[in-house]
């Protein structure tokens, strides 16, 4: 529609300005929400050249978390007001950004895909952390246990996408919430078809 396409304008015009400068940087200075301040932020986007450039993941602040951890807590933080979760999980329990999730989500289950010779629901030793290995395709939560889930930048990484939306909705309760990166892949589906 007309309004999609004019924001998808302005966002890719305001991204051929911007990138080239800050691809130019090492870092930059920036205001980080979590940590109320400014600071220094990477820039290490990690790409060969004519290749998308990912800020959101390349924009790290010096408190470790980069845009789309920060994206993630912003949303967090807004749900939380006007909702509570008491049984939550994230796909994501390796990086900073699962520090930030329990203090917000003190029952939280962090899980990680550490290979399929684990089996759904393992804890396996990993850097002298004990994680629960979990399978999106796979999962070992119980039917409708689970009222908000978390999974960011996981689904592209999934042999089988329908198999790993049919376990979501089998163990999230019902008319409770599934956060994602969604929209994106959305995105990319309409302009397949």
């Amino acid at each position: 529609d007309l309004f999609n396409l004019f924001t998808e304008g302005v966002v890719e015009q305001y991204r051929q300005l911007i990138e080239p400068f800050l691809l130019k940087e090492s870092k930059v200075k920036g205001y980080c929400r979590f940590c109320n301040s400014l600071r220094d932020f990477k820039v290490s986007p990690n790409v060969a050249e004519g290749e998308w450039v990912n800020l959101l993941e390349g924009m790290e602040c010096v408190c470790g978390l980069n845009g789309r951890m920060r994206l993630i807590l912003a949303v967090l933080d807004e749900l939380l007001t006007f909702h509570v979760f008491n049984e939550s999980t994230v796909l994501e329990r390796l990086t900073p950004l699962y520090a930030h999730l329990s203090k917000r989500l003190p029952q939280i289950v962090g899980t990680e895909f550490l290979g399929e010779s684990y089996l759904p629901g393992e804890m396996i030793n990993t850097n002298n952390e004990m994680i629960r290995n979990e399978s999106l395709m796979q999962l070992s939560f119980a039917n409708s246990s689970i009222d908000l889930i978390m999974h960011f930048d996981v689904i592209e990484h999934v042999p089988d996408m329908t198999l790993a939306f049919q376990e979501v909705f089998r163990y999230r309760k019902p008319k409770q919430l599934e956060t994602s990166n969604l929209f994106y892949w959305w995105k990319l589906w309409r302009r397949r078809l």
